[in-house]
């Protein structure tokens, strides 16, 4: 992960990290420095120096000037450095998780816990590692330049550095698990938390209309109640290292200043060395007070990282390449996790210029089948070969820049509608309009005021839902896919609608279509290359797959 200091999956930026680093260098002596400027002063109030009073002026101007030019460089270039970390780790993130299988993509606990990684987690990072990290490369540079400078006046200084020191690793070695463990521990009952609102949010509408407030009040309570446990547990353990931490940082200052007092005594030391002793004390001690929130803090973000880490080494396993000339099935059967039979061997084959129409009850494996010929189902049994090619050999780019699904729930982004068709193919103006005029998209984008440059927006406000769904069509004929899989495209729309979007699968030419729905009409049943009947398996008899 500390490589995100220097460079990312794109790009390099060690410069900016080196430039960063000299600043710091540059921040941290004036730290130092000021305890000279103090000694100088000092001296001179007691003789040790003749510098007149101009001369400790224009030395204290100057360095107030400096240190402000330092500073204000220094609050630039470390912000810059934490926006080009942000920006670069949260981009490779995204990139390495949609990277995946759409198996993995499309499984509802993974995707809560990926909204929760891009909102929550990756935030947790930079705060709790990057930003304390560079904040540790602050105070360590200070804290090492006054070490120098106090061993330099007198040795026996170290002693009372030692002592405080190594107590603090012995904290910070016992107690690191137990922290590492308690954030862990929050972070999981945090995603349960987020996964249980989410839930509620999706049915809002069952909740009111069956008055179900008090059980969904007591519900969240409970499962708020474990994550605001967890969590004061975690602080609770956080507050205690902290105050041993801030009592040792006391008990060093004391020390230091017993030592001073005592060499101060005998004629060793100046008042000068006095006050400069106590100013880069001040740069010795922070870091004492603060390692505990600097080890609690990276080290509850230990299991964020591995997560990370795992999604940035993760790579697309290699695949062949298919030209998707045919799909066969053969005995493909299918089980859920609660060993419920869904699909029982069933058997066709799909090739271009076909329009099978799947039917059946609910719950006979309809969608499923198009789920497993979407990749997004791998445990079934029998074959799935295209191209007479295992499906799971194949690569999912070549796979998919064949073949396409279009769902029951219109998709789309808020960009326009040219945009959201064309996607990230070239912009054809004659292919566009064809597909807009064979989809009767043409009398839409009169009617708009910004024609095929409307904003598609999030409300659905300047849309019908049947208009969403014939633009998702129009998008996936424009990628020019062979394949098409539509699993219940009718659902919610009106009959005109629904006679659209058949009239434009019946006149696609070298393009085969599989269609899943509850409500066909006739006489596009009637033009069906095949129709697969499914039914219910009932004790291991088997799904009959009909012609």
């Amino acid at each position: 992960m500390l490589i995100y200091f220097f460079k990312s999956k794109n790009n390099t930026y060690a410069l900016k990290t080196v430039l960063v680093a000299v600043i710091i260098i540059l921040f941290s002596f004036l730290e130092i420095a000021l305890g000279f400027l103090f000694k100088i002063f000092l001296n001179r109030v007691t003789g040790e120096n003749d510098y007149s009073l101009y001369t400790l002026a224009y030395i204290g101007v100057g360095f107030v000037i400096l240190q402000f030019i330092v500073s204000f460089l220094y609050v630039l270039s470390t912000n810059s450095l934490k926006k080009k970390i942000s920006n670069e780790l949260t981009s490779d993130v995204l990139s390495s998780l949609y990277s995946r299988d759409l198996k993995y993509l499309t499984e509802e606990n993974n995707e809560s816990s990926d909204i929760n990684l891009i909102t929550n987690e990756l935030s947790s990072l930079f705060n709790n590692y990057y930003f304390i990290i560079m904040k540790i490369v602050t105070v360590g540079v200070s804290f090492l330049l006054a070490l120098y400078y106090i061993t330099m006046l007198n040795v026996i200084y170290i002693i009372p550095l030692l002592f405080t020191v190594i107590t603090m690793i012995i904290m910070i070695v016992a107690t690191k698990n137990r922290v590492n463990n308690e954030w862990m521990k929050t972070m999981e009952k945090l995603n349960i938390l987020i996964r249980k609102i989410k839930n509620y949010s999706k049915n809002i509408v069952i909740i009111k209309s069956f008055a179900y407030n008090d059980v969904i009040r007591n519900d969240f309570k409970r499962y708020y109640s474990d994550y605001n446990n967890s969590l004061t547990s975690y602080s609770n353990t956080n507050g205690i290292i902290e105050k041993i931490n801030n009592l040792l940082g006391t008990t060093l200052f004391i020390l230091i200043y017993l030592v001073s007092i005592y060499l101060s005594i005998h004629g060793h030391m100046t008042a000068g060395d006095i006050v400069f002793i106590i100013q880069i004390s001040n740069s010795i001690m922070a870091p004492i007070f603060m390692l505990g929130w600097f080890t609690n803090s990276i080290n509850s973000t230990k299991g964020i990282r591995d997560k990370v880490k795992k999604i940035l080494d993760y790579s697309t396993p290699k695949g062949l390449d298919v030209k998707l000339s045919e799909i066969r099935v053969e005995n493909l059967s299918y089980e859920y996790k609660e060993s419920k039979k869904i699909l029982d061997n069933i058997s066709f084959t799909a090739r271009r210029g076909d329009i099978i129409a799947v039917i059946g009850e609910s719950g006979t494996g309809k969608s499923t089948l198009l789920k497993i010929l979407n990749k997004q189902l791998d445990k079934y049994t029998g074959r799935v070969l295209i191209d007479n090619l295992e499906l799971n050999s194949i690569s999912d780019e070549s796979y998919f820049s064949k073949l396409k699904l279009l769902t029951q729930t219109p998709t789309y982004f808020e960009d326009t509608i040219k945009n959201n068709i064309i996607m990230n193919h070239e912009y054809d103006e004659e292919k566009f309009n064809k597909y807009i005029k064979l989809l009767r998209l043409d009398t839409m984008l009169s009617r708009s005021l910004h024609g095929k440059d409307t904003i598609l927006d999030s409300e659905q406000t300047n849309v019908s839902l049947g208009e969403l769904q014939r633009i998702a069509l129009a998008r996936l004929l424009y990628s020019g896919c062979k394949y098409i899989l539509l699993d219940e495209p009718f659902a919610s729309l009106d009959d005109y609608n629904q006679q659209i979007i058949e009239e434009t699968l019946l006149e696609l030419e070298d393009t085969c279509t599989i269609i899943v729905s509850h409500k066909f009409s006739d006489d596009f049943l009637k033009k069906c290359t095949k129709v697969i009947q499914l039914q219910h398996v009932h004790n291991g008899l088997g799904t009959i797959p009909g012609l």
